[in-house]
């Protein structure tokens, strides 16, 4: 169990893109084949990577296999399975979870999950690019973040329900990306999906990547 806990304290403290986090998830199965969520988290991780697909998707299949009765890991694969493109799935994993929901927090991650469902099969097919300053990273209560990003006449607040699920590049290249809350400062080009506007000069939408722009 502890290189499970590490994992997850150095993914918890802004670390996601140290190898701590994967290769403890990995130890963690090695021990014992049957810890449903070390197989939920490590495919979480790969998912957010944007790598390995078919890993990620067996890992999370393969953790509510172990443990059927946890709508949090039904909600796990729900989310994954968006990040493949497979939303009549996501929302099998949706219907899934509500029928073992137990408690009042597997009852706001299902209707988060169902959100996410709703936007992405709504607005996958209008996404926008926009290139500004990415200006904060603001941790919200219930495990949602919105950054922050500027142009000359535009401010875009662009929201996600898990970090693990935002593609990171750099100059378009896939990267692990670990990042803290609070003021950033960096070039950044956000693919979003639009979600409505919060009044003059700002934009809101559901962030999908963000590709950091540093010199070649």
């Amino acid at each position: 169990m502890c290189h499970f806990y590490r994992a997850i304290l150095a993914k918890e403290t802004g670390e996601r893109a140290s190898p701590v986090v994967e290769e403890g998830l990995l130890r963690a199965i090695e021990l014992n084949p049957q810890f449903a969520r070390a197989h939920a988290e490590l495919g979480a991780l790969y998912a957010r990577r944007g790598e390995k697909r078919d890993a990620a998707f067996s890992l999370a299949t393969r953790a509510v296999e172990l443990e059927p009765d946890s709508a949090w890991l039904w909600v796990n694969l729900g989310y994954i399975l968006l990040r493949l493109d497979l939303v009549n799935q996501a929302r099998e994993a949706e219907q899934s979870a509500i029928g073992v929901a137990r408690t009042s927090h597997d009852t706001a991650a299902i209707k988060g999950l169902g959100e996410q469902i709703e936007r992405y099969d709504g607005g996958a097919r209008r996404q926008i690019q926009v290139r500004g300053v990415f200006r904060e990273l603001r941790c919200l209560p219930g495990n949602r973040f919105e950054f922050v990003l500027a142009t000359e006449d535009v401010a875009y607040v662009l929201q996600t329900s898990s970090l693990e699920f935002i593609t990171f590049l750099e100059n378009g290249e896939t990267i692990q990306k670990g990042l803290a809350c609070g003021s950033q400062q960096a070039e950044v080009v956000a693919t979003y999906v639009p979600t409505g506007s919060a009044g003059a000069g700002e934009v809101q939408g559901e962030l999908k990547i963000l590709d950091f722009l540093t010199p070649r």
